[in-house]
């Protein structure tokens, strides 16, 4: 890693190329009834979770969470409806704002879209950045693009494709989006288990999976995604067997694989067995299921590897005195913490992200030149008010 104007340099080309071409045979697979049809992951994947109408969705803003560690990029999400767009252009200056909003206006249009709403709720607090993206994108760019709020201003969006930020659970009115053009109609798309079923290597599912997505597109898979298993394949023996020891129980999170509800996002379906929990916790919540405090299961928790990220204290310290750029606070209405004007007093994790569009039509895939990166001086690192954002350049 690199600094050059104010801003990160991460080498992620080889990483973006393998998620190109990953993404689309992926998504198809996840959408087929071959899947649907699987005895074991037709069950655990949350295909019943209403979809937002009919249909296969015109594309996807697809942006996988990244931590880089000393083995390479990681991905610990894959988010399918994700935010970040006006933080990170509140760091960009004019030009860098147009190269990122480039990619979105060649998206839209790509695609079809004459009006796009980009939706979110008053419930999940985005609406400051979906209305800076909206605003830059339809002032630079000359894409006709309104913010909407779900909750109020559905009615407007007749007629619209609309870029999604919001979940089922956030909207007063469940029926109001039904039959609206939407991106990424299919929820389950936002799954963790999905990892779990990537891993699953018995001969039989890597089979399927390198018929359907590509074996080599598999191997890409399988090593930049952790280790997942899902926990309903996995008895209480093996279990107890395998995580006897506090090393054993630290090198694994437990993962929440529900979606569209409000414990589904952000950290809360995320819980760390190396922070603080013991083993009696650790096996309440892997073998009867209990929640730790303050924290969801779901229905059909995984388990994960934990790979930590690189120290990231040069750009945090680089932030507090002023070489590196932030996101804007007041652009955004997000008040920061007191420790985020010091330097650092522990090891910076980062987690990093890259914005990936998808037209299904064509199976193009376009990769804005500017990322997102969360800083926070926790292995948790999201956007807490402990954290620093800030942007970087892709090379």
């Amino acid at each position: 890693m690199r600094i050059e104007n104010g801003l990160p340099v991460l080498e992620l080309e080889s990483f973006i190329t393998g998620m190109k071409k990953a993404l689309p045979s992926l998504i198809r697979f996840l959408n087929s009834d071959r899947v649907r049809q699987h005895p074991i992951w037709g069950q655990l994947l949350p295909f019943h979770v209403r979809p937002y109408g009919t249909g296969r969705s015109p594309g996807h803003i697809v942006r996988p969470d990244i931590v880089i560690t000393e083995h390479g990029p990681r991905i610990t999400e894959i988010d399918f409806v994700p935010s970040g767009r006006g933080f990170l252009l509140s760091v960009l200056r004019e030009q860098e704002q147009r190269d990122f909003l480039r990619s979105f206006s060649q998206w839209y249009r790509d695609m079809g879209a004459d009006k796009v709403s980009y939706g979110t709720t008053t419930k999940d607090g985005c609406r400051p950045e979906v209305r800076l993206f909206a605003e830059r994108l339809r002032d630079m760019m000359g894409v006709d693009i309104q913010a909407h709020d779900m909750d109020t201003e559905a009615n407007l969006v007749n007629g619209h494709l609309v870029d999604r930020l919001f979940y089922w659970s956030e909207l007063p009115d469940r029926t109001v989006v039904d039959g609206k053009n939407i991106m990424t109609r299919e929820p389950w798309l936002d799954s963790k288990m999905i990892f779990a079923m990537i891993h699953h290597s018995n001969p039989e599912m890597t089979q399927i999976l390198e018929e359907e997505i590509g074996a080599e597109n598999l191997r890409f898979l399988r090593k930049v995604i952790p280790h997942t298993e899902a926990l309903d394949l996995l008895d209480e023996t093996v279990l107890r067997a395998r995580f006897s020891t506090k090393e054993a129980r630290a090198g694994v999170v437990i993962k929440s694989t529900d979606v569209e509800t409000d414990e589904s996002w952000g950290a809360r379906g995320t819980s760390m067995p190396r922070r603080g929990m013991s083993a009696t916790q650790f096996f309440k919540a892997v073998i009867d299921r209990v929640p730790p405090k303050g924290k969801s299961l779901g229905d059909h928790p995984v388990l994960q590897d934990f790979e930590p990220s690189l120290d990231f204290t040069q750009v945090w310290n680089g932030a507090v005195d002023g070489r590196i750029r932030l996101a804007d606070p007041d652009q955004l209405d997000r008040p920061l913490g007191e420790v985020t004007s010091q330097y650092a007093s522990w090891l910076v994790f980062a987690r990093v992200g890259v914005y990936f569009l998808l037209n299904n039509e064509t199976d193009s895939v376009i990769v804005p030149p500017y990322g997102i990166v969360t800083l926070r001086q926790n292995e948790v690192a999201h956007g807490a008010a402990d954290s620093m954002i800030t942007a970087f350049e892709i090379n």
